[in-house]
């Protein structure tokens, strides 16, 4: 768990961030799969 200091507009640029990794590695998932013949 992580102390922000910044305030909520800090803590919602880290969630942000975590879901844009997430969203990344979801659809690097899913290209992958796409691309098996």
């Amino acid at each position: 768990m992580f102390l922000y200091r910044g305030g909520p507009s800090q803590v919602k640029q880290s969630i942000q961030r975590a879901m844009t990794f997430a969203d990344t590695m979801y659809v690097r998932e899913a290209w992958a799969l796409a691309q098996r013949p």
